[in-house]
């Protein structure tokens, strides 16, 4: 996966460092200013990608995981050929990964308080070349959220 590591090599001990120096800088430069909620969120910004690409690799790692964790997680969904044939293939295989993840949050007793989603990272068009194109402006992730915000909300 992709900007895992520190840019230009440096260490984590270093990227810290530098990422101290600036919210130094940045500290003083908002205390200067008027309030700017703009830029503080662009400060905690810089912290929380900090914090994910730290702890990204022990997340995704899969080393660690038993053999059954593993099984539970098998699935390949990439196809960008023969659409028709491989998604009637891979559609029959959804279930065992999905089983497998709401197993193991049962297993570690996290099912009751997290919230599952389901969605594609973006939409197919109905023609492409050897395949189906993607489709940019598909606007599931958008509705997706808005219901899940009602949901919270408790509305219905």
């Amino acid at each position: 996966m992709a900007n895992l590591n520190p840019s230009g090599g440096a260490s984590r001990e270093t990227q810290r460092k530098q990422l101290d120096l600036l919210a130094r800088f940045n500290s003083r430069h908002l205390e200067a200013l008027p309030p700017n909620s703009e830029l503080a969120a662009r400060i905690e910004a810089y912290e929380l990608a900090y914090r994910m690409q730290a702890h990204a690799p022990a997340v995704i790692a899969t080393s660690g995981a038993s053999e059954s964790t593993k099984k539970l997680y098998h699935s390949n969904w990439d196809t960008h050929g023969d659409n028709d044939k491989r998604h009637r293939k891979l559609c029959t295989e959804t279930d065992k990964p999905i089983a497998g993840l709401l197993a193991d949050l049962k297993q570690r007793g996290l099912l009751d308080e997290t919230l599952i989603v389901w969605a594609g990272e973006f939409g197919r068009t109905l023609v492409g070349t050897g395949g189906r194109d993607h489709r940019l402006t598909d606007v599931s992730g958008t509705v997706l959220h808005n219901i899940i915000a009602r949901l919270m909300n408790g509305e219905s």
